[in-house]
């Protein structure tokens, strides 16, 4: 016989079975959904405050202590009558510049009576070398580092003056380097040519050089936003040229490189670096002309002279001992105008103009 089972029942309460047709309600699963993703998430971010990934941008400057973003060059603070200092900062904020434009003319010089060329400009020797302006004879930068110019389809004010003979301001005794300097002598100057360079990063190509002589031959060059170095001219080369691998005369004409190569050379090459005094220079513009008051230097360097090759189509580049200079360089540190004077009778005068 068996003993009959007397524990106490609990009350389960019946289910209902499902009404036929109904569905879950999806919108309360998808809230869930989403509080659970804002959960993790701030669990994420609270995580990398805590501990972060070291990371940096790139333009920051490193060390231990609070980020500072590089500062831009300056001559706050920079003596002008150091020299070597005030133009090596002059140097940086040409090189730092996102546009300028350049003015300038490459001209022969009758140095007449005076020892290093006495009676004669020396103008055939120049010629064969194919270092002239630019010219179909193959002499296309007779100047140094800025006979050429660029960008503008007519040169602006190239190497005008405002006081003097019209091409080259009136030298100063003051700034000579010697009693027999070249920069003090009375010249006749015969234009070989003028030109423009004109450099903006906003634009492709962002440097343009320009330089035309006065029979009308022309060579142009570019450096293109990407870095390409490109150029043609109407004798030599045939049409648009890719300089690939560009050589340092490419280099030096195509490039922003043009608009410093001086300057550098000054501060590499110049024993007798001197600091004049203050002056006043007027750079002429094509609607207007602007003052500056600016710190002049004088001395003597090694120039660079870029030319053009009519026969190869090749840029060229020629190194210039003893040449003769007189920098200004506005309260501000940009250069203004630079006047070259050489022992073979070839002189330039450069203007700056538009820096920003």
């Amino acid at each position: 016989m068996s003993i009959p089972d007397t524990s106490p029942v609990e009350d389960v309460p019946e289910q209902e079975p499902p009404l036929a047709g109904a569905r879950p309600n999806w919108w309360v699963s998808l809230a869930v959904v989403l509080v659970c993703l804002a959960v993790i998430a701030t669990g994420w971010v609270v995580t990398k405050l805590a501990v972060g990934d070291g990371s940096r941008p790139r333009d920051l400057a490193d060390g231990t202590g609070p980020m500072t973003v590089a500062s831009a060059p300056s001559v706050e603070g920079v003596d002008p009558e150091d020299a070597g200092t005030f133009i090596g900062v002059s140097t940086e904020l040409v090189e730092s510049a996102s546009m300028f434009r350049i003015t300038f003319s490459v001209y022969e010089i009758e140095t007449s009576g005076r020892s290093g060329g006495e009676g004669t400009t020396e103008s055939d020797a120049a010629r064969s070398t194919g270092s002239s302006g630019g010219s179909t004879t193959g002499a296309d930068g007779t100047a140094s580092a800025g006979e050429e110019g660029t960008g503008a389809q007519e040169p602006d004010g190239a190497g005008a003056a405002t006081s003097g003979d019209g091409g080259t301001p009136e030298a100063d005794d003051a700034g000579s380097p010697d009693s027999d300097s070249v920069l003090d002598s009375d010249v006749v100057e015969s234009t070989l040519g003028e030109g423009q360079v004109v450099y903006d990063t906003g634009k492709n190509p962002k440097f343009e050089h320009v330089f035309r002589t006065p029979d009308g031959a022309r060579v142009d060059r570019y450096q293109m936003s990407a870095g390409q170095l490109v150029m043609t001219a109407d004798v030599g080369v045939p049409g648009l040229v890719v300089l690939d691998p560009p050589d340092e005369a490419d280099r030096y004409l195509c490039s922003n490189a043009f608009a410093t190569a001086h300057l550098r050379e000054v501060l590499s090459t110049s024993t007798d670096l001197t600091f004049v005094g203050r002056e006043r220079v007027e750079l002429s513009g094509a609607e207007e002309t602007v003052a500056h008051s600016t710190y002049l230097y004088t001395g003597t360097f090694t120039s660079l002279r870029g030319g053009y090759d009519t026969t190869t189509g090749d840029n060229t580049l020629t190194s210039v001992a003893g040449t003769e200079f007189r920098l200004w360089i506005d309260e501000l540190g940009y250069p203004r105008r630079l006047v070259l004077r050489s022992r073979d009778g070839i002189g330039e005068t450069h203007e700056f103009h538009s820096f920003g």
